[in-house]
């Protein structure tokens, strides 16, 4: 048990600083790629976001109001429902004489 809890000290210890490398080379890469950076140069202005002002301070004229001309948003129509027979009633049931005796009932009440 306890090479288990080192073992996964251990993993820990070494997982979360290569996932960080990892990540921060990926941003990088995608800087790089989009012309935001010069290669060796970081700056954190990279991260941005669409507008300068913020969402509550845009106006709604300067939001375009076009027409949805994608597909349609509303769900697929249920499909129609099977009618289901229900199963035959069992009208005259054995009575507890007329089974057959259990191989273990010892007949004993």
């Amino acid at each position: 048990m306890t090479w288990l809890l080192v073992g996964v000290l251990v993993w820990t210890v070494l997982a979360v600083p290569a996932a960080l490398v990892i990540g921060r080379a990926i941003r990088r890469a995608d800087s790089r790629r989009a012309g935001d950076l010069e290669p060796g140069v970081e700056t954190r202005e990279a991260n941005f976001v669409a507008t300068e002002a913020p969402p509550s301070e845009v106006a709604p004229s300067e939001v375009p109001q076009t027409p949805w001309t994608g597909p349609a948003t509303v769900p697929f129509p249920p499909p129609p429902s099977a009618s289901r027979q229900r199963p035959a009633i069992l009208r005259h049931p054995i009575s507890h004489k007329e089974r057959n005796p259990s191989p273990r009932d010892s007949g004993v009440v």
